[in-house]
């Protein structure tokens, strides 16, 4: 049963619910989840810094966490697309 929690901060315009929706559903378009299986939360960071602490710098984190028994090969691929389809809300947000 696989975990995700999305941290981002507080200066980012995130639409958390939808998002996490899009990162289920990457999750279960890989074929390796079940419906009903993914738990997935978002954290909005009001206390953090970036580097130096410079005004606007911002940042979002995936942590995927997983049962023992997939392969390296199979963790990888589902880091790749659960960033790919992070890049993608990212950028039809600037639109």
């Amino acid at each position: 049963m696989p975990h995700l929690l999305m941290e981002y901060t507080d200066n980012l315009d995130i639409d958390a619910k939808n998002t996490l929706r899009a990162l289920n559903q990457t999750l279960l378009n890989s074929g390796e989840f079940s419906a009903g299986h993914i738990k997935s939360r978002a954290l909005c960071l009001h206390d953090y810094c970036v580097d130096t602490g410079a005004e606007g710098d911002a940042f979002v984190h995936l942590t995927l966490s997983l049962l023992s028994g997939r392969s390296f090969a199979t963790k990888t691929v589902l880091a790749d697309a659960l960033r790919d389809q992070l890049v993608a809300l990212a950028l039809a947000a600037l639109r």
